[in-house]
């Protein structure tokens, strides 16, 4: 089974603490996590941020830092994003997830919610930006409709969720993203990623990114174990 195993798994993880309950304790633990594993990025809530670069320096790690723009709602306004956006290009993170205005794209107000989009681009430049589009809460037509706005946007990624929602990220979610836009774009997935198999399952629709929390580490553990490390 090893020989299955092709890819590089910390090279597509980004370990989160991103949960309204997510403390101190949790911060230093994906740090760690980031740093033993090689893991590709660590994500905190801004008020964390310090300390989590705080931790790679400690460590003498190399993972990426990201941040999060209008978590988890994505219903702050566009000015509000935008001042977060630009704390955080402002703090040096390294990559940016924001959330979509899903209550806009249900609402029919779709230009409304591309505007929003392209402002926080515009404001993060060059730093990697990925758009949350909540995959779970929405209708097929809407996955669609959300990735696209994503593309239009000028966004590098489409993310799947916030992992805050009840149900997770499935593969017909997958699925109907890259129906809608290709392959073109980066494709990240958190919410719903609890195991190995899972994360093997989705890589058929070239995920470039999982985000995932406390349970990366077995999953990690496992996938070292399979490999004979």
């Amino acid at each position: 089974m090893s020989n299955e195993l092709t890819f590089d798994l910390p090279g597509l993880l980004d370990v989160s603490a991103v949960q309204m309950t997510s403390a101190k304790d949790d911060v230093a633990f994906v740090a760690s996590l980031a740093a033993k594993f090689n893991c590709k990025a660590a994500f905190a809530l801004s008020g964390f941020l310090p300390f989590l670069k705080e931790e790679r320096d400690r460590l003498g790690a190399a993972f990426l830092i990201g941040g999060v723009v209008g978590y988890p709602s994505g219903q702050t306004s566009t000015r509000m994003k935008c001042a977060e956006a630009k704390i955080l290009v402002d703090f040096g993170v390294d990559e940016t997830d924001m959330v979509l205005n899903v209550g806009y794209l249900l609402s029919g107000m779709c230009q409304e919610a591309l505007d929003d989009i392209k402002a926080v681009k515009q404001t993060v430049g060059d730093t990697p930006l990925k758009v949350i589009i909540e995959a779970p809460v929405l209708e097929p037509d809407d996955v669609k409709r959300a990735a696209e706005l994503v593309v239009q946007g000028g966004a590098q990624w489409v993310k799947t969720g916030t992992g805050w929602t009840k149900n997770g990220t499935t593969l017909d979610h997958l699925r109907l993203i890259r129906e809608a836009v290709g392959y073109d774009i980066g494709l990240k997935v958190a919410g719903g990623v609890g195991d190995l198999a899972t994360i093997r399952k989705m890589l058929e629709y070239k995920v470039g990114r999982f985000g995932i929390g406390r349970k990366a580490r077995a999953i990690l553990e496992e996938y070292e174990a399979l490999r004979g490390e």
